[in-house]
C-alpha cells in the first residue's frame, strides 16, 4: 500500500491489464491528446465512439493539403 491506495486486486491476464491501463490513463490524461494515440498502439480505433454520423476515426494523422 503506498499513498493511500490499495494494492491492485483484479485480473492480471494481458487483456485486463491493457483494459486497466487504457482506461487510469482516459482519465489521469484527460483533455491532454492522449487517447487517440494509445488507442492506435493498442490497435482499438474501432473502439472509439463516434458522436455523429459521419464521423470517422483516422489511423494516421492527415497530412496538410499545403505539403507535397
Amino acid at each position: 500500500m503506498t499513498h493511500g491506495l490499495a494494492d491492485y486486486s483484479g485480473d492480471i491476464s494481458d487483456g485486463a491489464l491493457t483494459n486497466e491501463l487504457l482506461m487510469q490513463r482516459r482519465y489521469s490524461l484527460f483533455g491532454e491528446g492522449h487517447r487517440w494515440l494509445d488507442m492506435r498502439r493498442y490497435n482499438r480505433l474501432g473502439d472509439l465512439p463516434l458522436d455523429r454520423s459521419g464521423d470517422e476515426v483516422f489511423i494516421q494523422f492527415p497530412r496538410p493539403i499545403l505539403e507535397p
